[in-house]
């Protein structure tokens, strides 16, 4: 419920956990050809972490870096986080992080 995490993170922060998954996902779907894309929000004492894991075609280390993930970077470096895009053990991992509290 985008309600409660809202009320928990405050609304920009919130908005931009939304926008992490719908990203995450947009990608795994244009550019991976992923067939399954899982998302998982962890909310820590000090920070929060978003996952979002797909069973696509993975990374390219050599490819630049999306606007899409630029402007995710931005957003976490707003929060004094981190943005992370990595190959997994199949498909690619986005870790997206801020720190709370």
């Amino acid at each position: 419920d985008d309600g409660a995490l809202a009320e928990r993170l405050g609304e920009d922060l919130a908005d931009d956990v939304v926008a992490v998954v719908r990203e995450g996902f947009a990608n795994a779907a244009r550019h991976a050809g992923a067939t399954a894309v899982h998302a998982r929000v962890h909310l820590g004492t000090h920070q929060l972490t978003v996952q979002v894991t797909d069973d696509g075609t993975g990374v390219d280390p050599h490819r630049t870096r999306r606007s899409g993930l630029a402007n995710l970077a931005a957003r976490a470096q707003a929060y004094s986080g981190t943005c992370e895009l990595e190959a997994g053990e199949v498909g690619s991992v986005l870790t997206w992080t801020a720190q709370i509290g």
